[in-house]
C-alpha cells in the first residue's frame, strides 16, 4: 500500500469514527438505504482477524517454521498457500559456514573476515554480518517472542542448520572477548609461503599486508596485498626475492664479523661497550658461586644465532576439527 493510499485509509477511519461519535451524541441512527451500517461491528471484525493473523504467527514460531522474509543464507519456497518452507541458498550459504567456522576456529578478527568473504560476493553489511553471527537461527533454533501468557523462548526449528552448535558458541564467546582460559596457549606455526608477513606493511596506508592465494588457469598464485587501502600487491616470491638494503647489508657484515672475533673485541672495548654487549648477550643476571659462573640464560637472538635447542622446536599446535557442514540444498 503506497503512502498515499495508507493516509486516505487513516482520514477515512477518523471520519468514520468521528461521524459515529456525532451520531451517538445526537441521538442519530445511521443507516443506507439497502443495509443497516453497525460501526462496532466492523471494527470487532478487524479485531478478530488482526488477533487470528498474530496467532496465526506466533503459532507458526512455536512449530519451528520460518514466518516470514528467509535469513541471508536461506530461500523462501511455496508451492501452495499453505505449502511454505525455507531451504539452502546455493549461492549464499557456503558464505555463512565458511564465516562461523573461521571466527571460530582461526587467527583473524570477524571484522577480517568480513571484508574477505564481501570481496568474495557476500553482500551484506559489516552491522549485518555481526548479527548473522549472534543468530541462533543457524544452528537450527528458532525464537518465540513472548505472546499473551506464553513466554520467549527457542525451539527447535524445522531448517536444517548451517553451523554446529560447538561453533555457534565459540564465535559467541570471542564477539564477547570470553576466549576460554582454561585452554593451553597455542602458537601458530607461520605459514611457509607468507612467513613475510609479519615483516611487510603497505607502503601507501602503512598498515599490516594479507596474504592469500589468486586462482589461475593451471595453478593458484600466492600475494601480498593491501586490505585497507587496496593499492598494495606483490607476488609473495617476488618480495623473498627482494634484494636487501645496502646499509642493512654492512650492518649485517658488520655484526658477523663482531660474533667472530667477539672475545677480542670484548676485551679492547671501553668499559661501557662491555656493558652494553653483556647486556644483550644475557637476559638476567650473572651468578657466581665458588668462583664459578652459573650458566646465565641467554637474549633469544643469541640463542638463535649460537644455535640453542629450544629455540628450533617447533610450537605445538591446535588442529581444529573440520566442523563447517554441507551446503546442499535441502528440503
Amino acid at each position: 500500500m503506497s503512502s498515499d493510499e495508507q493516509a486516505k485509509g487513516g482520514s477515512l477511519k477518523y471520519q468514520a469514527d468521528a461521524l459515529r461519535r456525532f451520531c451517538e451524541s445526537n441521538g442519530i441512527e445511521v443507516n443506507a438505504s439497502e443495509e443497516h451500517l453497525d460501526f462496532e461491528v466492523a471494527e470487532v471484525d478487524n479485531d478478530k482477524r488482526s488477533k487470528a493473523t498474530k496467532d496465526g504467527i506466533h503459532q507458526a514460531l512455536a512449530d519451528g517454521k520460518c514466518a516470514g522474509m528467509a535469513p541471508y543464507g536461506y530461500a523462501n519456497k511455496r508451492t501452495g498457500k499453505h505449502e511454505c518452507w525455507i531451504e539452502f541458498d546455493p549461492k549464499e550459504a557456503p558464505f555463512v559456514t565458511e564465516a562461523f567456522h573461521r571466527v571460530a576456529y582461526g587467527v583473524e578478527s570477524p571484522t577480517v573476515v568480513w571484508r574477505d568473504l564481501r570481496s568474495r560476493g557476500m553482500k551484506v553489511s559489516e552491522s549485518t554480518f555481526f548479527r548473522i553471527l549472534r543468530n541462533r537461527f543457524y544452528i537450527g533454533q528458532v525464537f518465540v517472542p513472548e505472546y499473551g501468557d506464553s513466554p520467549e523462548q527457542y525451539v527447535k526449528g524445522k531448517h536444517q542448520a548451517l553451523t554446529d552448535a560447538k561453533s555457534y558458541y565459540l564465535v559467541q564467546d570471542r564477539l564477547d572477548g570470553n576466549r576460554d582460559k582454561a585452554e593451553p596457549e597455542v602458537k601458530k606455526v607461520p605459514d611457509e609461503t607468507f612467513f613475510m608477513r609479519s615483516f611487510l606493511r603497505c607502503p601507501h596506508c602503512g598498515q599490516t599486508v594479507y596474504g592469500s592465494f589468486s586462482k589461475g588457469r593451471n595453478k593458484r598464485y600466492a600475494y601480498y596485498h593491501c586490505n585497507y587501502c587496496g593499492k598494495y600487491r606483490i607476488a609473495a616470491e617476488d618480495a623473498k626475492e627482494q634484494p636487501m638494503d645496502k646499509e642493512v647489508e654492512e650492518k649485517m657484515k658488520f655484526s658477523l664479523s663482531f660474533i667472530e672475533n667477539m672475545g677480542s673485541c670484548v676485551a679492547a672495548a671501553p668499559i661501557h661497550l662491555k656493558l652494553n654487549i653483556l647486556g644483550s648477550i644475557f637476559n638476567g643476571k650473572i651468578v657466581f658461586e665458588n668462583s664459578v659462573p652459573r650458566t646465565a640464560t641467554l637474549s633469544p637472538l643469541v640463542s638463535l644465532i649460537v644455535g640453542e635447542p629450544s629455540v628450533y622446536k617447533t610450537p605445538k599446535t591446535k588442529q581444529p576439527s573440520d566442523s563447517s557442514e554441507s551446503c546442499s540444498r535441502g528440503g
